[in-house]
Parts: C-alpha cells; sequence; structure tokens
C-alpha cells in the first residue's frame, strides 16, 4: 500500500490550492466557493477519464514498488465477502490496478466530490438570494 503514496499525492493535490485558501486569516466565502466549484469540476473530469488517469497514476506506483522492491498484490477475494471491498469483474482474476481502481480511487474520488459540494457548492445560493 506504501507504494501509492504518489498516486495520492496526485489525487490530494487537487485540494490543495482550497486548503491553502481556507486557511488564511480573512477567508472570502465567494473566493472559497469558486475554488472549491473549480475542484469540484477537475475532480469530476478526471472521475469520467478514471481508467486512463489511474493508470497513470498505477505506473508511477508501480515504478516506486519496483525500486523500493515492493510486490503489488490484492488480498484474497471470496464469493461472500463482508467486512471489506471485494469487487467482481467479468475477468477470471482481477489484475491489482483495477482492484485498486475499484476499490480505492473511485470512491475516494466520489467522497471527496460529495464533501465539497456539501460543505461549500450549498453556499452559492446564499450569493444567488
Amino acid at each position: 500500500m506504501d507504494s501509492f503514496k504518489k498516486a495520492l499525492e496526485v489525487l490530494f493535490s487537487y485540494g490543495l490550492p482550497l486548503c491553502k485558501q481556507l486557511q488564511q486569516i480573512e477567508i472570502d466565502l465567494r473566493e472559497a466557493v469558486g475554488a472549491a466549484d473549480d475542484n469540484v469540476n477537475a475532480l469530476k473530469i478526471l472521475r469520467q477519464n478514471i481508467d486512463v488517469e489511474f493508470h497513470k497514476m498505477f505506473e508511477k506506483a508501480k515504478k516506486m514498488a519496483e525500486f523500493l522492491n515492493v510486490t503489488i498484490s490484492i488480498k484474497h477475494l471470496n464469493k461472500r465477502q463482508q467486512n471489506r471491498a471485494n469487487p467482481s469483474t467479468n475477468d477470471k482474476e482481477l489484475e491489482p490496478e483495477a482492484f485498486f481502481r475499484i476499490t480505492i480511487c473511485i470512491p475516494f474520488i466520489d467522497a471527496f466530490i460529495q464533501q465539497l459540494e456539501d460543505r461549500f457548492l450549498e453556499h452559492r445560493n446564499v450569493f444567488n438570494g
């Protein structure tokens, strides 16, 4: 899992400008909502192109794993799994890239988008009302 640090840095970098803006002493709500909107749009584009974008992230993580002499593998999958993600695909054997894209990357992006919309984009009504 340590090999995904670089991939996570890419994902977290989308929120960095908004994070820095929110740490200022005087925060302009209109600018924060605009930055949140920009983040949501960028994340939605990332989410639409997740196969290509995650492949790039995974290749970087694979190079890092090779450098550190770490094998990227997935946990054993069962037909009936209750306590952790257990994706099923048409493939006979799920590749690590698909497993991590389905179980980590996509849910993270979806949750990040939802949080930004819930916490910031609702304030657009204040400006319009």
